[in-house]
């Protein structure tokens, strides 16, 4: 989390941002709560400047891994439909 926000903001120096993003993408791909694919674990204020980093930094291919997961705790599995809010 913190590599997303420093990366987000610009601290980083330019000789060490591939290292921070790789450990972004190591913190992403670990965090697997219940097994299976990865989450981001952010929470709230720390999705923006992850999902602004991992764009940034042309990891579309990470980004899109992870708002595919709908299983729970995910941002698919909270945009999920239910039958108290169904799909229309």
């Amino acid at each position: 989390m913190t590599q997303a926000l420093a990366l987000d903001e610009g601290l980083v120096p330019a000789d060490q941002r591939a290292r921070a993003l790789d450990a972004l993408v190591e913190l992403v791909n670990r965090f697997q709560p219940f097994g299976g694919s990865p989450h981001f674990s952010g929470g709230t204020i720390g999705l923006a400047p992850i999902v602004r980093a991992l764009m940034d930094s042309r990891r579309n291919d990470v980004l899109g891994q992870v708002l595919q997961e709908d299983t729970q705790p995910s941002y698919g599995f909270f945009l999920a439909p239910t039958t108290a809010n169904p799909r229309a």
